[in-house]
């Protein structure tokens, strides 16, 4: 890899050329620095480079280490597109919907990214723009933002602002932690590509996308008891069976 550096943003993966004062503490994950110089030589791991090619927004993800100011203007204008995205797929749905963006509401202040109408139903859809997370502390952020969006769409439904509604990310569906909250509150965690099924029949959309993060109505199977097996230890036999314990009085 010698030679590489004049490429743009390069010195940003190196290390230790980011160990600084200022950007050391950004640092969580290898993905942020995935080349090493040693002399006047860049080493890294080719699987790691492979990583980097392949998720798409990783830019994004550097410049929000490297340019807050930047990666904010960038943020907004991601938000722009999704909004862009979902009024297509709504108004070009048959029958189509009516599209409203950034409806407020007063008395308590709340905000609808998108509202949607169509004869007697209307739809919330409440946008979250969210780079992939890549390591457990942004898992948790990531799950933070979604469990309070799917809380907030959740106070628009009960207050009357539409019959339905659903947390729509550009790519993460969320986890168990998510989707705990997400079911209680009966408010779905969907992506951008789950919105045809969404503008097409909302109500049948609740449990396509329930299903493909992998939430079925069927009930679990029972758990299967484990087979009794025996060992030899030191001349003994030793007989392990899988039972309910002794109740008081049945030792």
């Amino acid at each position: 890899m010698k030679g590489f550096n004049n490429v743009p943003f390069f010195n940003d993966l190196v290390l230790p050329n980011v160990i600084d004062v200022d950007l050391k503490w950004r640092l969580v994950a290898l993905l942020d620095t995935p080349i090493v110089q040693v002399g006047d030589r860049f080493c890294a791991l080719s699987s790691d480079l492979k990583t980097i090619a392949a998720i798409d927004d990783y830019m994004l993800r550097l410049a929000a280490r490297v340019d807050p100011h930047q990666y904010s203007k960038a943020t907004t204008l991601r938000e722009g597109r999704m909004i862009s995205i979902c009024r297509d797929a709504l108004e070009q749905c048959v029958p189509p919907w009516s599209v409203a963006a950034h409806v407020l509401y007063k008395d308590p202040p709340q905000e609808v990214d998108v509202l949607a109408s169509r004869d007697a139903k209307t739809l919330i859809l409440q946008l979250k723009s969210t780079l992939r997370p890549e390591t457990p502390w942004e898992v948790y952020k990531r799950n933070d933002g979604l469990i309070e969006g799917v809380k907030h769409t959740k106070r628009l439904v009960d207050r009357g602002a539409a019959n339905q509604g659903f947390v729509v990310t550009d790519g993460y569906r969320g986890d168990y932690a998510c989707w705990a909250e997400a079911l209680a509150s009966g408010i779905p965690i969907a992506t951008l590509y789950d919105l045809e099924v969404i503008a097409s029949d909302p109500v049948a959309a609740v449990a396509e996308v329930r299903s493909r993060v992998g939430i079925t109505a069927s009930a679990p199977e029972p758990p299967q008891g484990v087979p009794d097996r025996e060992g030899d230890l030191m001349g003994w036999t030793l007989r392990f069976v899988d039972r309910h314990a002794p109740t008081e009085g049945h030792l």
